[in-house]
């Protein structure tokens, strides 16, 4: 299992099969404020206010992270989404996919920056489901 701590700042991993056990030298420090997880395959995307971070291992106790070097941060928790081929998000400039190949912005061409911005994401949520993924933002 894995799960942040101290507001995001920590990424934390539990004992294989020991799911009450969360020992302090799995842990892994992330540069900036983690905002959910997400998995595909064998890796946990881990979406941050900042650029995201890839994590994987063979298990706990060996698990490592890769700062992505894109500016797509996560703008709500809610719509971190686990979908087939990747993790979808949204961020700033809109929905983002985290798959193998790094992340990829989904909607461009479909939104400008300042459109997607005045939807308000702040309180929406997402859902994927028969390979649709769909967002609903609360006012």
């Amino acid at each position: 299992m894995a799960g942040l701590a101290e507001g995001g700042r920590i990424l934390c991993f539990s004992e294989p099969f020991h799911p009450y056990a969360w020992p302090r030298e799995y842990e892994i420090s992330l540069e900036y404020l983690g905002v959910g997880i997400g998995v595909f395959g064998q890796t946990a995307v881990v979406p941050t206010i900042g650029m995201p971070y890839y994590v994987s291992g063979a298990d706990s106790a060996s698990m490592s992270a890769q700062k992505i070097e894109s500016a797509q941060a996560c703008v709500a928790k809610r719509t971190i989404v686990s979908a087939d081929g990747g993790v979808l998000y949204a961020s700033p400039d809109g929905v983002c996919l985290a798959g193998p190949s790094g992340v990829e912005l989904l909607t461009t061409g479909a939104y400008s920056r300042e459109d997607w911005q005045a939807l308000g994401l702040t309180n929406a949520f997402a859902a994927f489901s028969e390979g649709v993924y769909r967002i609903v933002v609360e006012n």
